[in-house]
């Protein structure tokens, strides 16, 4: 056991293996937890005339497994002892994975009430089919210049002067 007791950046390599594996736990549930409430909640859906549900099954799939990997490993860092700055980046890491999620979980939500709305309006006025479309894209273009704006701004990157230009 003498192989496990060696430092390696200031943690045993016991400690490390222990952080890997609560990082790859973390992860494996996670993955199963998002994948059977997606089932359960598509499932539920079909047998409901309620839009929520479907959204909520529809959210739930579009968990990205990046998201979930990243998750794990800013669990799996609170196992060892890291320094500032390697703690600071992990939770940068992480706080950017969360945004780029919330992007990804904001466009489904816009896509999903485009959908529902192109399905009701479709028979009776398609040209506002057309306009839904356009007011779509440009509300996918806002979320993602927002998600933009929210990473640059995490990174230490000092984005008045972006917001201002936005603004004009």
């Amino acid at each position: 056991m003498e192989f496990f007791d060696r430092a390696f950046f200031g943690n045993t390599i016991q400690r490390w293996a222990l952080a890997i594996a609560v990082a790859l736990a973390t992860v494996l549930v996670l993955r199963l937890v998002v994948r059977v409430a997606a089932v359960r909640a598509k499932k539920f859906a079909a047998t409901t005339r309620t839009q929520i549900d479907d959204l909520l099954a529809e959210l739930l799939a579009g968990t990205k497994l990046l998201f979930l990997i990243f998750l794990g490993i800013y669990v799996g860092s609170r196992v060892v002892t890291l320094s500032a700055r390697w703690l600071g980046l992990i939770d940068s890491i992480a706080i950017i994975a969360l945004i780029v999620q919330g992007g990804i979980w904001m466009t489904v939500a816009v896509a999903f009430g485009l959908q529902v709305y192109r399905k009701e309006k479709l028979s009776e006025d398609p040209a506002a089919v057309t306009t839904i479309s356009a007011l779509g894209f440009i509300s996918k273009l806002l979320v993602w210049s927002l998600v933009l704006l929210l990473t640059l701004d995490n990174l230490g990157v000092d984005i008045t002067t972006l917001v201002t230009g936005l603004g004009v």
